[in-house]
């Protein structure tokens, strides 16, 4: 599955962890092709909000 993610006002953390994953094309702009296992986790992380 190819993946587009943007990542706006986030930690430095956060865009390391998504960069083992995908390639930073440009700044906070993230490109590959990944499982959809891989997708999954992703969303699970992601979308967790803040407390």
């Amino acid at each position: 599955m190819f993946a587009v993610l943007q990542l706006v006002a986030v930690p430095e953390r956060i865009h390391g962890y998504v960069s083992r994953f995908l390639s930073e094309a440009s700044p906070g702009l993230y490109v590959g092709v990944i499982s959809l296992s891989v997708v999954e986790r992703l969303w699970e992380r992601l979308s967790v909000q803040p407390e």
